[in-house]
């Protein structure tokens, strides 16, 4: 019944965290910020970094950031000359083109 998951998905209640219990302080703490899900957690940690330092960032990143975020959604953004690609949670992926150049970022299997 309460279950945790390994890994999680984005729609995962955020209390199947490993570390986090149902109804414990760090799940109300959550709730009260309006994160009830992985990718509400994930959503918040790109974006407003400095906001989940209150709760066990560095396990819980880890733990939620073993999900899998391929849901198939991706946002672009275009300004002059400049293209990025974002995933659901907001990181950036896939290519930025700078005045109509192609830049790929690089992966961990990629760095030297």
């Amino acid at each position: 019944m309460y279950k945790k998951h390994h890994p999680p998905s984005l729609e995962d209640e955020v209390w199947r965290l490993e570390k986090i219990a149902i109804d414990g302080k760090y799940h109300t703490w959550l709730a009260s910020h309006k994160i009830g899900t992985v990718k509400d957690f994930m959503l918040m940690y790109v974006t407003d970094p400095i906001t989940p330092r209150m709760v066990r960032t560095t396990v819980l990143f880890y733990l939620a950031s073993t999900c899998v975020v391929n849901d198939g959604m991706l946002y672009a953004y275009s300004a002059e000359g400049i293209i990025l690609s974002f995933n659901s949670i907001y990181e950036l992926v896939a290519a930025a083109t700078f005045d109509g150049q192609n830049y790929q970022f690089l992966d961990d299997s990629t760095k030297a």
